[in-house]
């Protein structure tokens, strides 16, 4: 309620703990000065220099293979921290701190999926990608599923990723408008038409090494300003205040799944969120796939586990100063701010504007997340495009000039569209949850489908999107329609801006001095559902990748079933991945057991066949009988999506005239 209250109405203490020209005591919120804003300029042109540096370095032997995955010639410590600069946007670094701010610090459990997530992918998802030399991760679904399959998967893919780099794009809009008095027009287009330009023109080189200097800026910036932020609120105020206000909590083990956040669904609902980016998107197996070795890729998404904690930690501990800080003012009910995602912009200037250039440092260190993560979605989706549709569907004799300026092409197209869409996101109250929201709808089906394909031999499909549609129950499409359907209809049911519970987040209004002035000393309330009955749709939203993978799986080993399982023995070997061979405990069961476990496919030397190469084409739509059989066994045939000879080995399927790798 409002009412007039002097300092005894707020507790204690009843100064404030900071003094200072700062905007809870000013009612004014500062503004970066020219110092501050060349810096932020400088690294926006640094960026794109870097770009167009690699673009007209390459510009004579950028060939077609060198601009979609750098000639396969990239080492892990520049892939790795690329890969860091594609998804620690501007929103982990507003979204983590401010969830802090507003809760606990139980989101910590987020290290564990990073750990179990990363490592997952690693070990069981991308050596099948990486040794098959494909140049998509959909072209795996066409040679272990179907054509029509792996097209519906790259049309999704392009349709979750425009909307997550829409998302990207506003979280440092509203940063930059925040401190500068920026349009929130004028910051969108920036970031959009710098990024656009030089991912269309220089290729996945530039993308990478771009990416590094990003990932360097993003770093030293955050560092900088937990460094100043320990300093200006101090060990004892932060941890007096912490305890206060039960920011420190680390353990909740309630098994209610519709609980925001517990151990349970943050570590394992978590692990799958970051299974779906690692394993199976787009935008980092294109990573991975760009390494010289597979063991450097495996070296990169190492290098992501530990930057990704480290990053996490980091970004906890700014959210716990935040609110120590802010304890006895909050800004938003102080109308300082319009919404909490505007949080870190003024904290950012409260205590670094006493040293010159720092809140440009840090103003460059968000908006440089975001070009990181924006131009690593547009060359993706071109590829896709590309690769899984144009050449599949439209013409597979695009050649090498014609393919390149057609990705460029839809590179320019994609980032004008993304930045147009990022306006439908600026009333979004959590951007965090609006991320993970996105990424589970499509992701957690995604996924579904390529372990279906990977660890279950016998699962099926149709045999194109014709059939599927007049019989909608093959395997694999059914299971991944299926999953898709009822995580929208969560997301419609319960929507993606009411949490269904929520903590207290202390605040009572601006002090001001103790004046007596009129404050709300009603302690701030989250909204909270009302309503008693608990249902599927009041889910937490960290289930979301878990329930879309689980379901895709179930449905379409369910369908499989009924519609016929596929003998495994006619499945190449490469397309497999051993479960019960790779996985604690499993690995230590009696040789005899694990035989048995591998459904009669025998995975001995399968990468070692030096003679074997991987067609893009489809496995599916080859498994015609009575082709002629060559005096070795093989039988070939020709595919009108590759001018590549695709040479099908009784119960296998690979080919192409790149010999497969034998490194693990």
């Amino acid at each position: 309620m409002d009412e007039t209250a002097s300092c005894s109405d707020v507790g204690e203490p009843q100064e404030p703990i900071f003094e200072g020209d700062y905007s809870f005591n000013t009612g004014i919120k500062r503004h970066i000065t020219l110092a501050d804003f060349l810096i932020f300029v400088s690294s926006l042109v640094a960026s794109t220099a870097i770009g167009f540096y690699q673009a007209w370095r390459f510009k004579n032997n950028l060939g077609l293979e060198e601009y979609l995955i750098a000639g396969r010639s990239m080492s892990a410590f520049p892939v790795g921290l690329s890969m860091l600069a594609s998804f620690v946007s501007t929103i982990s670094m507003i979204g983590h701190s401010v969830e802090v701010y507003n809760y606990d610090t139980l989101y910590v459990w987020d290290a564990v999926g990073y750990v179990f997530g990363i490592a997952t992918a690693a070990y069981l998802y991308i050596p099948v990608f990486y040794h098959l030399r494909i140049t998509t991760a959909y072209q795996y679904l066409e040679l272990r599923f179907s054509r029509s399959l792996r097209f519906v998967v790259a049309v999704l893919f392009v349709i979750n990723m425009t909307t997550y780099m829409s998302i990207v794009l506003f979280a440092p809009s509203i940063a930059i408008n925040a401190v500068t008095g920026l349009g929130l027009w004028g910051s969108t287009y920036t970031v959009g038409v710098i990024c656009t330009l030089y991912t269309a023109f220089g290729g996945m080189k530039a993308v990478i090494y771009t990416d590094v200097f990003q990932f360097i800026l993003v770093f030293v910036g955050s560092i900088v300003l937990l460094i100043k932020a320990l300093i200006k609120v101090g060990w004892i105020a932060l941890s007096e205040s912490a305890g206060r206000t039960n920011r420190l909590k680390f353990f909740d083990f309630r098994l209610d799944p519709t609980i925001r956040h517990t151990v349970w669904n943050l570590a394992i609902g978590h692990s799958f969120t970051i299974l779906t980016l690692y394993g199976v998107n787009q935008v980092l197996v294109h990573r991975c796939l760009a390494c010289k070795t597979l063991r450097n890729a495996k070296i990169a998404l190492l290098i992501n586990i530990l930057g990704r904690c480290a990053f996490l930690s980091i970004f906890v501990s700014i959210g716990l100063c935040m609110s120590a800080f802010y304890e006895y003012c909050d800004p938003q009910r102080a109308q300082l701010i319009s919404h909490s995602n505007e949080l870190l912009s003024l904290f950012m200037m409260d205590v670094l504007d006493d040293v010159t250039g720092l809140p440009g440092l840090f103003l460059a260190s968000m908006f440089n997340a975001a070009l990181g993560t924006f131009s690593s979605g547009l060359h993706s989706i071109s590829a896709v495009i590309v690769e899984d549709i144009i050449k599949v569907y439209v013409t597979a004799h695009l050649g090498e000039n014609r393919e390149r300026l057609t990705m460029q092409l839809i590179a320019i197209m994609f980032g004008a569209v993304c930045v147009e869409f990022s306006f439908l996101f600026f009333e979004t109250e959590s951007i965090l949850r609006a991320k993970i929201a996105n990424l589970s709808l499509l992701s957690g089906p995604l996924l579904g489908v390529f372990s279906l394909g990977i660890f279950f031999p016998w699962a099926n499909t149709g045999d194109n999107l014709y059939k599927f549609c007049l019989i909608s129950y093959q395997g694999a499409m059914a299971g991944l329609f299926g999953s898709i359907f009822f995580l929208g209809l969560l997301l419609v049911r319960k929507g993606i801006s009411t949490p269904l519970t929520s903590e207290s987040k202390f605040g009572h209004g601006c002090v001001n001095n103790c004046n007596s002035t009129a404050l709300d000393i009603t302690p701030l309330m989250a909204e909270v559902e009302t309503n008693p009955e608990r249902h599927v749709y009041h889910l937490s939203y960290m289930w979301y990748s878990f329930i879309g993978t689980t379901l895709c799986v179930l449905v379409g080993l369910v369908v499989s079933y009924a519609t016929g399982f596929r003998d495994p023995r006619q499945i190449d070997p490469r397309l497999i991945v051993p479960f019960f061979d790779h996985v604690f405990p499993f690995y230590y069961l009696p040789e005899t057991t694990r035989e048995k476990l591998r459904f009669g496919i025998n995975h001995e030397g399968k990468f070692n066949v030096m003679s074997r190469t991987i067609s893009r084409t489809s496995y599916a739509s080859s498994r015609t009988k009575s082709k002629a059989t060559t005096d070795s066994g093989i039988i070939p045939v020709k595919h009108r999506s590759s001018s590549e000879l695709h040479w099908r080995y009784p119960g296998s399927v690979i080919s192409r005239e790149k010999t497969l790798g034998t490194e693990v």
